[in-house]
């Protein structure tokens, strides 16, 4: 069994993208699960909302997303069971963006309850990420800019990577618009990765 970290800000598409590749995956006859913290948290805390938890105090946040990851870590020892063909993925955020401020969004000892095998960051086009977070259905980015969106962005992508180093496993950047067989061969075959180039100018301000 693998068990793929996925992690990408809001306004990613990163939970989309994961439930498309579970559709294609059944269409060939893999076994691809997702096994999602937030939604263990909302069964946990019915009152708990994606517009109000980050109003919780910091501590007392983390203390419930424990209890939620604890859940998917039990879920995922039942599926190492018999089930070495399957990939499971977990989506999750290393941090919050809130209030022009960042919010830890794990305490690191969680990810040691889930020894991931493989670290994978969803990215969007700019533009369409402005649109996804001016869209959003709570409001919760009003006056977001689009330096502050690559801001976060750049920091979901550097705390995934200290992640993958900190387990030494891979880390990989995939484009949400990449065509859902990318994802499906990253995942399920052997074939070697190669990164022809790498754009460098969404570093500069």
């Amino acid at each position: 069994m693998k068990c793929v970290v996925c992690t990408g800000i809001t306004g990613s598409e990163r939970r989309q993208c994961m439930y498309e590749l579970r559709d294609f995956t059944k269409k060939n006859n893999k076994n691809f699960e997702i096994l999602d913290p937030w939604e263990e948290t909302k069964k946990l805390y019915p009152d708990i909302r994606e517009d109000t938890i980050l109003n919780i105090d910091d501590e007392v946040r983390l203390d419930y997303f424990e209890k939620a990851y604890k859940i998917v870590a039990d879920n995922l020892n039942d599926l190492r069971v018999g089930q070495q063909d399957t990939v499971v993925a977990i989506p999750m955020h290393p941090v919050f963006y809130w209030k022009s401020g960042f919010k830890d969004a794990i305490r690191d000892n969680f990810l040691d309850w889930l020894s991931p095998d493989l670290f994978i960051t969803v990215i969007h086009n700019l533009r369409e990420l402005k649109s996804n977070l001016d869209r959003d259905k709570y409001s919760r980015f009003p006056d977001i800019t689009l330096l502050e969106i690559l801001q976060w962005r750049d920091r979901e992508m550097k705390d995934t990577t200290r992640w993958a180093v900190k387990f030494k496993k891979d880390h990989i950047v995939l484009a949400r618009k990449e065509p859902i067989e990318t994802s499906y061969g990253v995942l399920f075959t052997n074939n070697k990765r190669i990164y022809f180039s790498y754009p460098m100018s969404y570093v500069s301000p």
